[in-house]
């Protein structure tokens, strides 16, 4: 677990003459602002389908949350699960999607870095301990996005949790206990961005 914190340090933005951009977005993203409970912030619901297929199943999307932090635009994110799905059973093993849509540069071990953050604060250190050779393969399909660069993340039972880019498949964690353990950075009780969280459930029943 030691070995796996350390390699999260000592990232270097200062590589080009957009190292203050990159700075300011990955404090962005990884120092979320804490917000009153059920203020929302959402996104453009026109760059993602009301549907989605799952495997074989169809999911509806929920709602469109936005990552923004001092004026920076970081991404618009849909949350899709299936019809009646309440929130409090969204990580209990059911089809589930995350579609992320880009605005900005991000690098990709800023997205390692923001989520192993996020996930400490969800989830017991014997969890992390437990999932920590999966986490470590999920964050190798990250790679850098740009404006107008997708993410589609999903979970579907029986076969796992797979990760899309522009929509071609980067890889799957198989393990069936890692969906209900990784989607926690956006859907746990202490989310990556809580306005966007509030965004992407609002519809829902508690």
């Amino acid at each position: 677990m030691e070995t796996m914190h350390k390699k999260h340090h000592g990232v270097c933005f200062f590589r080009n003459a957009r190292w203050m951009h990159v700075l300011i977005v990955g404090v962005v993203l990884w120092f979320p602002l804490r917000v009153i409970a059920g203020d929302k912030l959402e996104g453009d619901a026109d760059r993602f389908p009301r549907e989605i297929t799952v495997g074989e199943s169809t999911v509806q999307r929920k709602g469109v949350g936005r990552m923004r932090r001092w004026m920076i635009t970081g991404a618009d994110v849909a949350l899709y699960a299936p019809a009646g799905t309440r929130r409090q059973d969204l990580l209990t093993g059911g089809p589930l999607a995350l579609s992320f849509y880009y605005y900005t540069r991000i690098r990709g071990e800023q997205f390692a870095r923001a989520g192993f953050e996020t996930l400490q604060q969800n989830v017991a250190a014997d969890m992390m301990q437990e999932q920590a050779e999966n986490l470590e393969k999920m964050e190798t399909f990250f790679t850098d996005v740009g404006r107008g660069d997708r993410y589609l993340l999903q979970y579907e039972p029986g076969y796992g949790t797979t990760l899309k880019r522009n929509g071609k498949k980067v890889g799957t964690i198989e393990d069936e206990a890692f969906a209900a353990f990784y989607f926690q950075i956006w859907l746990g009780e202490n989310p990556i961005d809580e306005r966007m969280y509030y965004a992407l459930v609002a519809s829902m029943p508690e």
